[in-house]
Parts: C-alpha cells; sequence; structure tokens
C-alpha cells in the first residue's frame, strides 16, 4: 500500500495530465455524438472538403484513386472511432461531394484555385502579436 502511494505521489504530474487528456477527449466526444447526426455529417463533410482539396494540391489530377486512398488514410487515424461506423462506400459518396464542392470553390474562387494550383506556396501562421506590433509601428508611421 505505501508504494502505491509513493508513486502517486512520485508521478502526480503525470497522473494529472493523464486525467486531463481523457476528459478533454472525452469532452469532445460527447460534444460531437450529442450532436445531431445531420450536423455531425457537416462537420465530417467539412473536413473532407479541407482534406481533397490539401490532396488536389498535393498529387494534382488524374491521381483519383491515390487522392481518396490518402484522404481515408488520414481519416481513419484523425477519427478512427468514426471510421469503424461508416462504410467506406458511404465515405466515398462523403469525398465525391466534397469534390464537387472544391470544383465550385476552385472554379468561383481565383484566391483557392492559386494555392492549389500553385505547389511552391506556403501557409504562413503569424502569431497576433506580431501583427498587432506591425500594425501599430504602421499608425505611428
Amino acid at each position: 500500500m505505501i508504494t502505491v502511494f509513493n508513486y502517486i505521489i512520485e508521478h502526480w504530474e503525470e497522473i494529472i495530465c493523464v486525467i486531463a487528456m481523457v476528459c478533454v477527449v472525452a469532452v469532445t466526444l460527447k460534444e460531437f455524438f450529442s450532436l445531431p447526426k445531420a450536423e455531425q455529417i457537416n462537420q465530417i463533410k467539412g473536413w473532407l472538403l479541407a482534406a481533397v482539396t490539401l490532396a488536389e494540391k498535393e498529387y494534382g489530377g488524374g491521381t483519383g484513386r491515390i487522392k481518396l486512398s490518402a484522404v481515408y488514410n488520414e481519416f481513419v487515424d484523425k477519427f478512427p472511432w468514426i471510421a469503424r461506423a461508416l462504410t467506406f462506400s458511404k465515405f466515398s459518396e462523403y469525398v465525391d461531394e466534397a469534390l464537387i464542392e472544391m470544383r465550385k470553390l476552385l472554379s468561383d474562387n481565383n484566391a483557392v484555385a492559386d494555392y492549389v494550383e500553385n505547389k511552391d506556396n506556403e501557409i504562413i501562421i503569424v502569431e497576433e502579436k506580431e501583427v498587432k506590433n506591425e500594425i501599430e509601428i504602421d499608425k505611428e508611421g
């Protein structure tokens, strides 16, 4: 019994971290599964739109099966609990819908088309603090 208490005392930080991670995962799953089914599907489709757009950028046109495989593998890695409940044929149907929406985006939005067609561009994430400093400098100058 003393060794259990000693273990808890020595590793209390790790135990708290594990408990916190389990709580975060549980809350996230509870929130997702408490949504109406239509909203769950909309969230999955939104993620798929982003995934197929990135796959289009990475693999280009004429590589449909490779893109589908890449998106499916990423989906299974990111959402294993949903992947078990979703058949591959239904997943493919959702991907087809996302592809239709992506093609519409590419034709309607030049910024998205430029992003997908230009393999050299990168997304740059700037910290809010840096942006505020630049704005203040511009106002002073």
